[in-house]
């Protein structure tokens, strides 16, 4: 006998999640909320798709340049999964930090990608780019955002403990090219915050716990001297180390 004959139909309430549990961003049908974030411009509603029934939201409009959101961090973001390291492809998503021959592939980075649809849902500018699956050089990132006009004024990148001395210095192109804040985040920062600090003294923050709502409340500030207002950031004053309070989570 089917378990579902068993149990008997069961009406699910109202407005109730598809999947028990499941973070709204993530379900099929869900609206992940309307709360527009502080550093996006007017943004359209989700419209019901014809072909599928599912709640898509229209691009947002381009702001005017005489906008207070110019001036947050999340104007612009630039997500990156650094290139290879002396040649090796490695796995940096959440506790897997595995060089690709051992399982003869790389993970995806899956944080990398909630964060994308965290900002794309809010309206927010960013590009994602995976250095590791493209083998893709920090010069030929730099090169192609220049060309396409893109300069980020935030960059965050995922990292593991092996690979976040070399990560870092390859983001430190970035930082040095356009400017702008690095905020590193995995199980090095999650771990060993201050000593991960430390190692990387061209990471300018790092996020304990899980990235997802620290970067979206990162996008919202000015700049990171206001990072420390933030669960869950460890980040620099100038030579100072500023710990974090609490650790970073996924609301969804």
């Amino acid at each position: 006998m089917e378990l579902a004959a068993l149990r008997g139909p069961q009406a699910a309430p109202a407005g109730a999640r598809l999947v028990p549990r499941l973070p709204p961003l993530l379900q099929g049908r869900a609206r992940a909320g309307t709360a527009q974030h502080p550093c996006a411009g007017k943004v359209d509603r989700p419209a019901r798709h014809p072909a599928d029934g599912a709640e898509r939201r229209a691009p947002a409009e381009r702001q005017d340049p005489v906008n207070a959101a110019d001036n947050l961090l999340g104007r612009a973001i630039l997500l990156v999964n650094p290139p290879l390291v002396d040649g090796v492809a490695f796995t940096r998503q959440g506790r897997c930090q595995e060089r690709a021959e051992v399982l003869g592939t790389t993970k995806p980075p899956y944080s990398l990608a909630v964060i994308a649809a965290l900002l794309r849902e809010h309206g927010l500018d960013f590009r994602l780019i995976d250095q590791t699956a493209d083998n893709l050089a920090t010069e030929a990132v730099i090169e192609l955002l220049d060309r396409e006009g893109f300069r980020p004024s935030l960059v965050v990148f995922c990292s593991t403990v092996p690979t976040l001395v070399a990560d870092a210095s390859e983001m430190a192109k970035l930082r040095r090219h356009f400017g702008a804040p690095i905020v590193s985040f995995g199980p090095h920062a999650s771990a060993a915050p201050q000593a991960s600090m430390e190692r990387a003294p061209d990471v300018d923050a790092m996020v304990v716990g899980e990235p997802e709502d620290a970067v979206m409340a990162l996008a919202g500030l000015p700049d990171l001297e206001q990072a420390r207002s933030v669960a869950g950031v460890i980040s620099r004053s100038g030579d100072v180390i500023v710990p974090a309070e609490g650790r970073s989570g996924f609301a969804g």
